[in-house]
């Protein structure tokens, strides 16, 4: 989802939604950082947006949460990448 443009992540997600049947379980794994500092791709990905954008017909489970730190040589103030397990409920 990093790879994809933030306008077009819905439309993504509506896909996994109709490709997959009940009880399907994927990882997904995300990249964030302070969007205005760096062009994508890839493109920030926030806990807040994977939320969102799960928050109909999945269930989450944030597996992990770590700062990446060998990551600031982009010249970004902060990045981090978070696990999420994700379980289609409906």
């Amino acid at each position: 989802m990093i790879a994809i443009e933030p306008s077009k992540r819905e439309n993504y997600v509506d896909q996994i939604r109709k490709q997959t049947k009940l009880g399907a379980v994927g990882l997904l794994i995300t990249f964030a950082y302070p969007q205005e500092q760096m062009q994508g791709p890839p493109y920030a990905l926030h806990d807040d947006d994977v939320t969102l954008l799960f928050s109909d017909g999945f269930e989450l489970e944030c597996l992990e949460k770590i700062d990446l730190e060998d990551d600031k040589d982009r010249n970004l103030t902060n990045v981090s990448s978070s696990i999420f397990k994700i379980r289609r409920i409906n």
